[in-house]
């Protein structure tokens, strides 16, 4: 149990949020700031917090609060106007009663694919920010 959140009880537990959070840029590039890492594609963030709660109910509430505090506005190294959004929850599920040890899973999923399809390729496809830049 957290010692630092007196509204946990001893029915706590651990749950896992998946969230997903979008990047919107607007307005033109300054010209003279494009250099190589310059991009106009979309970037969204995946992102999983471990929440310590009471409940599921409790757990997404956290979660909630935690990603509207994320949420953000800047303008990045071209001059354009960056805001991050919450979108919304992918899933959540319960993840254990004990304090996590050393070694504990706290994600998994099994992704289905056609049976000839090669394991660089799934790779590839499923996973693009793995693979090595030329």
């Amino acid at each position: 149990m957290n010692p630092t959140d007196p509204n946990l009880d001893e029915q706590s537990s651990w749950y896992a949020v998946k969230m997903l959070f979008e990047c919107f840029i607007t307005g033109r590039p300054d010209a003279s700031k494009i250099d190589d890492d310059y991009t106009e594609d979309k970037t969204y963030e995946e992102s999983i917090y471990l929440i310590h709660a009471n409940s599921l109910e409790t757990a997404y509430e956290k979660a909630e609060q935690e990603a509207r505090s994320y949420e953000m506005s800047y303008q990045n190294v071209y001059r354009q106007d960056v805001e991050w959004k919450f979108v919304r929850f992918l899933y959540a599920f319960h993840l254990f009663d004990q304090e996590p040890a050393d070694l504990t899973e706290v994600y998994s999923r099994h992704i289905s694919a056609p049976k000839r399809t090669k394991t660089e390729e799934f790779v590839r496809k499923m996973f693009p920010e793995t693979e090595e830049q030329d």
